[in-house]
């Protein structure tokens, strides 16, 4: 009769032995993996520490180079604000120079305006004093033809003026 193997001790014996053995690999291969496992955190520490430097260094130089930037933008504005005063403060000049140059001319045109209301009214003075003159003289000359020598020693007289 046979027996079931959970019967027969060497047949347990050899079951057991062969768990044991495949224990005893699956354990070397947990091992082995654990192993490389370590091996590979200690890589990707030290590529993660490679990396931070890289990324500092790259921080640093972008920094500086942004610094530099910054300063000649600064100066560049710098002197373009500086340029602008310039100009502005020439435009006020040339802008004050006109207002002078106006103020003369204006001050000469009413001067010479002035000038020409009282010629103007001097030379209508003496048209006055002439046409007075005229018609009195007139009038012991002819009583009903006074208009029209009137009207002829005025265009006469403006003829002359003109």
């Amino acid at each position: 009769m046979s027996m079931a193997p959970e019967e027969n001790p060497s047949a347990l014996s050899a079951d057991f032995g062969e768990k044991v053995s495949v224990s005893q690999l699956i354990l070397s291969r947990l091992d082995d993996i654990r192993h490389d496992q370590d091996i590979m955190r200690q890589e990707l520490g030290e590529l993660s520490q490679e990396i931070k430097q890289e990324v500092s260094g790259l921080h640093q130089e972008i920094k500086q180079e942004a610094s530099g930037l910054h300063q000649e933008i600064k100066q560049e504005v710098s002197g373009l604000r500086q340029e602008i005063k310039q100009e502005v403060n020439g435009l006020r000049q040339e802008i004050n120079g006109l207002r002078q140059e106006t103020k003369q001319e204006v001050s000469g045109l009413r001067q010479e305006i002035n000038g020409l209301r009282q010629e103007t009214k001097q030379d209508l003075n003496t048209l006055r004093q002439e046409m007075k003159q005229e018609i009195s003289g007139l009038r012991y000359w002819a009583g009903g033809g006074i208009i029209a020598v009137l009207v002829a020693t005025v265009t006469i007289i403006l003829t002359i003026k003109a």
